[in-house]
């Protein structure tokens, strides 16, 4: 009797045991897993963080980034505005105080000529006088930004070319693109384009001795491609090129757009003149 107590005792204790065993087991395994909880817990607010963290930094940098470009852009708009406005100052100063000067001068000395000599001093300012208005229209053309497009380049040209040959005995011909394409073209360029080409024809009506005449304009892999033939009596180029402010301010306005210049011609075999351009 005593032994099966004893037994049933010993029994007991091992069920305890187990249960204990067990619960102890099921326990740490709980707490194993609310560790592992915890940790992945810690791991996204870490992870949340960082990505608080990146994001901070990088709207920063892009705020620097936008304040940077704009104080850039700022300065480049200054330096642009600075750089026009001495442009502009020597246009005025070169294109126009020139002709004013000769004016003057012309005016001073009418007194001290005959009727026939105030006559032809009278007409010499009035060529002078048409010449600035032509070189204000071309000054102010150039400033309007509304004009800023290879097609109004191509349409102004073209009209104002026509107009130096009116009454020439010259015959003009025009061979340029029938379609042009949207294109942006600076004033800078525009108007060094145009007095550069006003300066060939200048030269063709007054020394060609010519009969005909053609400008060509191509445009080929983002450049303007000009050129003006004339079947005229020619010259030696090799003497020429280089010689004259006339030449050597054709050559200085192609360098300040980064373009080129190049005059070909023999005597009896007429002269071509050819300048090339980026379009932008």
């Amino acid at each position: 009797m005593q032994n099966t107590e004893t037994a049933s005792k010993l029994k007991e204790m091992g069920m305890q045991f187990d249960f204990d065993k067990e619960a102890t087991k099921q326990k740490a395994e709980q707490d194993k897993k609310e560790i592992v909880q915890a940790k992945e817990a810690e791991n996204q607010i870490f992870r949340r963080n960082i990505a608080y963290v990146g994001l901070a930094v990088i709207v920063v940098f892009l705020v620097l980034l936008i304040i940077l470009r704009t104080k850039i852009a700022n300065e480049r708009r200054q330096k642009s505005l600075e750089l026009e406005r001495s442009r502009i100052s020597r246009d005025l100063h070169d294109d126009l105080g020139s002709g004013l000067t000769k004016i003057s001068l012309m005016s001073q000395v009418e007194g001290d000529v005959s009727a026939e000599g105030r006559g032809n001093t009278m007409q010499r300012i009035n060529r002078e006088s048409s010449e600035m208005v032509d070189q204000m229209n071309s000054i102010i053309w150039a400033l309007n930004t509304r004009n800023d497009s290879l097609r109004n380049l191509i349409t102004f040209i073209r009209k104002n070319t026509f107009a130096m040959f009116e009454d020439s005995i010259i015959k003009l011909k025009w061979n340029a693109p029938e379609k042009i394409p949207e294109r942006f073209m600076n004033g800078e360029i525009r108007k060094n384009i145009y007095l550069v080409l006003k300066e060939a024809l200048h030269n063709t009506l007054k020394y060609s001795e010519a009969t005909e005449a053609e400008v060509i304009i191509e445009l080929k892999n983002g450049k303007f491609n000009l050129s003006i033939n004339d079947n005229g009596k020619g010259f030696d180029a090799s003497i020429m090129t280089g010689k004259g402010n006339g030449l050597l301010n054709m050559k200085k306005r192609m360098d300040d757009i980064k373009g080129t210049l190049d005059i070909a011609s023999e005597f009896g075999k007429g002269t071509k003149v050819s300048i090339s351009c980026n379009m932008e």
